[in-house]
C-alpha cells in the first residue's frame, strides 16, 4: 500500500457506477455504452478537478482529499435524500432539499477546513483511502461477475419457441398481406375501471374508435403484471410456465424477458411469410428492439441505468435543467413516434410494426389538451408505490395526472390511428392494447394490499379487415391477440388458449400469483 500512488479520488469516482452496475445486473440487461458514458465523464471530471485544485494548493494528499469527499457527497446525495424523504422532527420536514443541501454544504465545508488546517503530511490517510477505495471498487466488480456466471448457468438451456409454418394454402395471397400495427399503450386501463377508480370517462375514445371500425374488448384483461412480462407472453403467443425455474432461485434476472422480445415468435412467424419487421425505440430498454429489420429512433434520452445513475447525485436538485431536460426529451421522444408511426404506411413490402408508446403511465408530462408539464421531482418513470408514495396525497395526485394524460393519448391515437388507415394501400391490422392497467393503489411488495382489479383490466380494441372481428370476444386476453390473427388470415393452427390473469411483485417478478377470479369478480 505504501508504494501506491495517489489513486482513491479515482476509485470513489467508479465505485458508484460500478454498484449500480452490478445492483442493476439483477433486474435488467445493460449495453457496454450505458456502463462506459458514466465511468469516462465522472473519471474525467474528477481529473480536472484534481489538477485545477492541486494547482491552487500545490499539495496533492491534500487535493486528493478534499476531491474525495466532494465525489462522495456529489454522489451520494441521491441516496441520501431518498432516506430522508418525509422524515419530521418537531413537526419540521428536514428530509427536504433545502435542509439536505445546507446539511452537505456544511460537510463539504468542514472537510476542506480541516484539511487544508492540518499540519501532518497526511501519508496514512491517504494509503488508508486508498485501501477503502480499492476495496469498494473490487466488491462490485467480484459480486458482477459471480451474478453473471449465475445467470449464465441459469440461462445455458436457451429457450426456443419453433416457428410453426403457415398452412399450405394460407386464407391470403402474397399479394394482398395486410400491414400489421401492435400499438401497446403502457398502463391503458380498461373503460369501467378508468372510469369507477381513476374518474376517467373514456367513452368518447371508445366512440370514435368503434366508428372506425374497430371492435373494443370491454371485458378484457392482462395476462401479466408488469409491462416485460406481459409482453414477452403476448409477442410469443403463450403463458411463462417455462420460467419456473427463475422463480424457484428468486431470480429478479429481465434478460429473458428482454431476449423473448427481442427475438419473439410473432416477428419470426411473419417473417417467414414475407414482411419487414418495424420496431420504434421506446425510451425504455427492455422493449427497444434494436435487431427488428427496420429499427427507428425518434430522439434521445438517457438509458434507465444513467437516468437512475443521475438521480443517485446533486445535480437533479442543484440544477434543475437536468431533471427538465430529461423530461422534455421524453415527451418529444413520445410525440415524434406518434408523428412517424404513418410513414410505415407507405413502405412497398409487408411490414409488422411494434410501437411501445410510455404513457399513459407515469410520469404524467401532458396536460389534457396536450399542455407541457414537468414535474416538479426528479426524473423518474416509477409506477405504483414509487410514485405516490403510498400516501392519500400522492394517489389523488397519480389519479388526477394520469387522467389528464390519458385524455390526451387518447385524442392522439385516434387521430393515429385515422392517418394509417388512411394511408394504407391495403386494410391495415391493427392492435391497440395495453399491456397492464394503473396502479394509484399498486405497492409492488405487499400483494394482499394490491387492487388486481385496478392493475389487471386493460384496453384492448382490434381493426381486423375482412369481418375479422367476427371471431373476437369480450374477454379476450393479450396472449390470444396474435393466436387468432394468424389462425384466421395466415391459416396457422394455433387455436385459443384459456385466458388467464396473473400478479407478480417486483422484486420476485416470476412468482406469478393466478388472480384471474379476482379480477372476474370486478362489478364496478
Amino acid at each position: 500500500m505504501k508504494k501506491l500512488p495517489l489513486i482513491h479520488p479515482f476509485l470513489f469516482a467508479l465505485f458508484p457506477i460500478l454498484s449500480l452496475y452490478a445492483h442493476s445486473l439483477r433486474i435488467m440487461g445493460i449495453f457496454w455504452t450505458d456502463l462506459a458514458i458514466p465511468i469516462v465523464v465522472s473519471l474525467g471530471f474528477t481529473a480536472l478537478f484534481f489538477l485545477i485544485l492541486n494547482s491552487l494548493l500545490k499539495n496533492s494528499r491534500k487535493t486528493g482529499l478534499i476531491v474525495t469527499l466532494f465525489v462522495f457527497l456529489f454522489f451520494s446525495f441521491g441516496h441520501f435524500s431518498g432516506l430522508a424523504h418525509g422524515l419530521t422532527i418537531g413537526g419540521v420536514n428536514i428530509g427536504r432539499y433545502r435542509y439536505l443541501l445546507l446539511c452537505w454544504g456544511a460537510l463539504f465545508f468542514l472537510g476542506v477546513y480541516f484539511t487544508l488546517r492540518s499540519e501532518s503530511d497526511l501519508k496514512a490517510l491517504t494509503d488508508l483511502m486508498n485501501l477503502i477505495g480499492i476495496f469498494l471498487v473490487v466488491m462490485p466488480l467480484i459480486s458482477a461477475g459471480s451474478l453473471l456466471l449465475s445467470q449464465n448457468q441459469v440461462n445455458s438451456t436457451e429457450r426456443r419457441v419453433e416457428v410453426p409454418g403457415a398452412a399450405s394454402q394460407p386464407k391470403i395471397t402474397a399479394a394482398v398481406k395486410p400491414d400489421i400495427y401492435y400499438i401497446i399503450l403502457d398502463a391503458y386501463g380498461r373503460s369501467d375501471v378508468l372510469r369507477d377508480l381513476i374518474n376517467f370517462d373514456n367513452q368518447d375514445f371508445l366512440d370514435a374508435l368503434t366508428g372506425l371500425g374497430f371492435y373494443v374488448a370491454k371485458k378484457s384483461r392482462a395476462n401479466y403484471s408488469q409491462t416485460m412480462i406481459s409482453l414477452s407472453s403476448s409477442l410469443n403467443l403463450k403463458y411463462h410456465d417455462d420460467l419456473k425455474e427463475l422463480a424457484q432461485v428468486g431470480s429478479e434476472d429481465r434478460k429473458p424477458l428482454e431476449k423473448m422480445i427481442a427475438d419473439n415468435l410473432a416477428a419470426k412467424y411473419l417473417k417467414r411469410l414475407g414482411y419487414t419487421f418495424v420496431a420504434f425505440a421506446s425510451g425504455y430498454d427492455g422493449t427497444t428492439i434494436k435487431n427488428a429489420d427496420l429499427f427507428i429512433n425518434t430522439g434521445y434520452q438517457l438509458s434507465e441505468f444513467q437516468g437512475v445513475l443521475l438521480n443517485t447525485t446533486i445535480l437533479p436538485v442543484l440544477f434543475k435543467f437536468s431533471s427538465k431536460m430529461q423530461y422534455d426529451l421524453y415527451r418529444t421522444r413520445i410525440l415524434n413516434m406518434f408523428a412517424r408511426l404513418p410513414e410505415i404506411a407507405g413502405m412497398d413490402e409487408p411490414t409488422f410494426t411494434f410501437v411501445h408508446f410510455l404513457t399513459p403511465h407515469p410520469p404524467f408530462i401532458f396536460g389534457e389538451n396536450g399542455e407541457h408539464i414537468t414535474p416538479d421531482r426528479s426524473f423518474a418513470i416509477g409506477d405504483g408505490a414509487e410514485f405516490h408514495g403510498n400516501t392519500d396525497e400522492g394517489r389523488r395526485l397519480y389519479k388526477k395526472g394520469y387522467a389528464a394524460q390519458a385524455k390526451f393519448i387518447s385524442k392522439q391515437v385516434v387521430k393515429l390511428v385515422k392517418e394509417i388507415i388512411a394511408e394504407s394501400k391495403i386494410p391495415p391490422i391493427i392492435i391497440l392494447q395495453g399491456d397492464h392497467g394503473p396502479a394509484s393503489g399498486t405497492n409492488w411488495n405487499k400483494p394482499k394490499k394490491i387492487n388486481f382489479q385496478e392493475r389487471m383490466p386493460i384496453f384492448n380494441a382490434y381493426y381486423l379487415p375482412g369481418n375479422g372481428s367476427e371471431e373476437l370476444y369480450e374477454g379476450i386476453t393479450p396472449v390470444n391477440s396474435f393466436r387468432l390473427i394468424f389462425d384466421r388470415y395466415f391459416g396457422a393452427d394455433f387455436e385459443l388458449l384459456e385466458d388467464s390473469s396473473y400478479f407478480s411483485t417486483y422484486l420476485e417478478p416470476y412468482k406469478f400469483i393466478d388472480v384471474t377470479s379476482d379480477v372476474l369478480d370486478y362489478r364496478g
